[in-house]
């Protein structure tokens, strides 16, 4: 199961050495959840050497070049050399303000191979895509964007965009069904046997990591707001490590 941590852009240096040194504190409650923490790109140095050793390190996107005259950008290898080893590609924050879809994601993802990151792709569905009915097709299509080029390596991270930093959370059955059609396609598109794990994202909280957490096809998931704050962030750690054990 994977627990990842996406920052945005919050926290100064002081406030995420604080965090760090908190999850460090707590991170023997819940050995086994893959725990990724993604800070903004100017702190990843800083806190691959905060971070306990089994904490992962991941940035919160990549530019689809190698190198060149992007100012402003950072590449894949970049974030590697700094430490990370995933990288979140799609989120649809980046989707709806920077426009970014299709081949430049594809890309992305391919930059995020060659520099030997693992890549968290996200997909989802805007209210109105849903209420119209067009979530299993919208969301095949994001994963055919990338098919071509997807590894063994790839984790799909799905985030219901009317979720995310609203307050509402899919409810359950729907989690699992979005899930089961996301590694269905997956499998179909790319041709692998085995499905990648699944993150859900989308006001994941204390109060529902567990019901979310312990759904059918549900592997981890991929946390905003409740990552800024230690308390909750070790909680839902936690609720991982309890379904683990189970």
């Amino acid at each position: 199961m994977i627990i990842a941590a996406n920052w945005k852009m919050h926290l100064h240096q002081a406030d995420a050495k604080a965090l760090i040194a908190a999850i460090n504190s707590e991170q023997k409650s819940f050995p086994d959840p893959l725990v990724v923490v993604c800070p903004p790109s100017l702190y990843l140095h800083q806190v691959r050497q905060w971070a306990n050793p089994s904490i992962s390190v991941g940035a919160q996107n990549c530019h689809e070049q190698a190198s060149g005259a992007f100012t402003g950008e950072i590449s894949a290898s970049m974030a590697a050399d700094c430490g990370a080893s995933h990288v979140i590609i799609g989120h649809s924050e980046r989707r709806a303000e920077y426009q970014e879809a299709g081949a430049q994601l594809a890309d992305k993802l391919q930059q995020a191979e060659e520099a030997g990151l693992v890549p968290i792709y996200c997909v989802g569905e805007t209210l109105a895509e849903r209420q119209s009915g067009q979530q299993d097709q919208i969301i095949t299509q994001q994963i055919a964007d990338i098919a071509a080029i997807a590894s063994d390596r790839l984790i799909i991270a799905y985030e219901p965009v009317w979720a995310i930093g609203t307050g509402q959370v899919a409810s359950v059955p729907d989690i699992v069904d979005m899930h089961s059609v996301i590694k269905a396609a997956c499998q179909r598109l790319t041709g692998q046997k085995t499905a990648p794990a699944v993150l859900y994202g989308g006001s994941v909280k204390p109060e529902n990591a567990e019901a979310i957490l312990s759904a059918e096809n549900v592997d981890g998931a991929l946390i905003g707001g409740a990552s800024l704050q230690a308390q909750s962030f070790c909680a839902i750690c936690e609720a991982a490590q309890d379904i683990q054990s189970a």
